[in-house]
């Protein structure tokens, strides 16, 4: 169903309304609920989805998450790495969460350069551990929120 679709719907429920304020009032509603149930804790299964459109940077502990990232679910969802020099099928491989105080302590002395081997998430931004020493392509798979509804 179309966001045009839907407020069309709850206009013809109203008793077939045709006021502008009252649909504008129904669009913010609506948006406001989405946000809602985007935060609660069980999200539904077509919000699952996998994101690869962010990489590490040299030298940097952190990426930005993806834009419209909610969370990974620790039963099914995780973060990769991938390892462009593995030429197998399958070269994603994965991240072990760990709280960033412990990782940090436990990698602080680390000046080696290795590859991601565990992240934490703050905020709107993933930590990584070792700090990453070249550009790693990351894959989030998890939760994802869906597109705000919007109406011309």
């Amino acid at each position: 169903m179309t966001g045009q679709e839907a407020l069309n719907l709850l206009m013809s429920r109203l008793g077939s309304r045709t006021d502008a304020a009252l649909r504008a009032t129904l669009l913010l509603e609506i948006n406001a609920m989405q946000r809602e149930l985007e935060a609660m804790p069980m999200l539904p299964w077509f919000l699952k989805g996998d994101d690869t459109s962010v990489s590490t940077t040299p030298g940097q502990e952190y990426a930005q998450l993806p834009t419209t990232f909610l969370r990974v679910d620790d039963d099914w969802g995780g973060v990769y790495w991938q390892n462009v020099a593995d030429s197998s099928p399958d070269n994603w491989l994965e991240l072990t969460r760990t709280p960033y105080p412990t990782m940090k302590a436990r990698y602080r002395e680390d000046t080696s350069a290795n590859s991601p081997e565990r992240f934490d998430i703050l905020a709107d931004r993933i930590y990584i551990r070792p700090i990453p020493d070249g550009v790693y392509p990351l894959r989030f798979v998890g939760y994802f929120s869906d597109t705000v509804i919007a109406v011309s």
